[in-house]
């Protein structure tokens, strides 16, 4: 009787050890997608409203008026802490923050990724054919179920492209001439 009973505790225990390890990961499953792609970070969604932002065309020029030595290399649209902000890579390394519904420069915090591949420039002139908003909207029918948490406009393959970041970690590059998927 005793090994009777031995034996079921055993299997209780077993399958307690296995119940906490499913557990387990389920929970690095989910925390993955969260933050997987984007190096730890946690990103807060995007205002459903972007229609107030300043656009890129703004953002060329407001550089070109004010750094006129400098390319726009990449901008990055992204909520933090319920501040919008662009930050524009350019051709010398470095990388301005700007409030994105104001345009008023903000301080670059101390743990701001900025690699980004400076090997191709978007060509001063370009002119977007869609806005960021039209690029989250276009992206969303392919991602409805997850949600628009980071925008960057960049060069990919000689195509300048909005690449639209998910919650669930996934990426949808549209192309900012005209609005297509890439």
């Amino acid at each position: 009787m005793d090994k009777l009973a031995d034996a079921k505790k055993t299997k209780m225990n077993h399958l307690k050890v296995l119940v906490l390890i499913v557990s387990v990961l389920i929970s690095a499953v989910v925390i993955w997608g969260i933050v997987g792609t984007f190096s730890g970070k946690v990103y807060d969604k995007l205002p459903d409203k972007l229609n107030t932002i300043k656009t890129v065309a703004e953002m060329q020029a407001r550089i070109k008026r004010e750094m006129p030595e400098e390319s726009i290399v990449g901008l990055e649209l992204e909520s933090d802490n319920d501040v919008t902000s662009y930050s524009v890579h350019l051709t010398s390394g470095e990388v301005v923050i700007f409030e994105a519904f104001t345009g008023e420069e903000l301080e670059q915090p101390d743990d701001k990724d900025d690699a980004l591949d400076k090997s191709q420039v978007i060509p001063a002139d370009f002119i977007t054919g869609v806005s960021i908003q039209r690029s989250i909207e276009v992206a969303q029918k392919e991602k409805s179920d997850a949600e628009a948490i980071k925008v960057e406009l960049g060069v990919k393959n000689d195509t300048i492209v909005y690449s639209v970041y998910f919650t669930d970690g996934s990426r949808v590059d549209v192309r900012a001439e005209d609005g297509s998927i890439k």
